[in-house]
């Protein structure tokens, strides 16, 4: 599958348990999330949430590989956990509104970076900015 595998910017992680020397050297394992996700990680609980709930995935689903996935996979995992699977993903690369207060008002948001890439046929790959705004807390 060709993906541009290196940018300026970030890295895509594709590991698999036949490519040990390519692995990335922060684990999924070595990322701690509370019960509410990853705290004062990303400026909003419900992105924090799910941010959190995709490294959880890559924890149990994944054997703890930053490995490729399909949306099926991971909304599969929601449900599982009893999760609203209308949340999966949620901030990771599209647009959304930020209703925080009626005092603050509303405003649009979009990713900072690029945490996850997607390919045409659907799978995704998680980046090295992913990693690292996971472990900058």
């Amino acid at each position: 599958m060709p993906i541009e595998a290196v940018r300026d910017d970030y890295q895509v992680l594709r590991e698999t348990e036949d490519n040990r020397n390519d692995w990335y050297h922060i684990r999924p394992g070595d990322i701690r999330i509370s019960a509410s996700g990853l705290i004062d990680t990303f400026g909003k609980i419900e992105v924090e949430a799910s941010v959190g709930r995709l490294i959880l995935f890559f924890q149990c689903r994944k054997r703890g590989l930053w490995a490729p996935f399909v949306l099926e996979e991971i909304m599969a995992f929601y449900r599982e956990n009893n999760w609203n699977p209308n949340a999966v993903l949620f901030g990771f690369w599209m647009t959304w509104l930020d209703e925080a207060s009626p005092q603050m008002g509303m405003e649009w948001k979009k990713p900072k970076q690029v945490l996850l890439v997607q390919t045409k046929d659907g799978t995704f790959f998680p980046t090295t900015n992913l990693v690292l705004a996971c472990t900058r807390r």
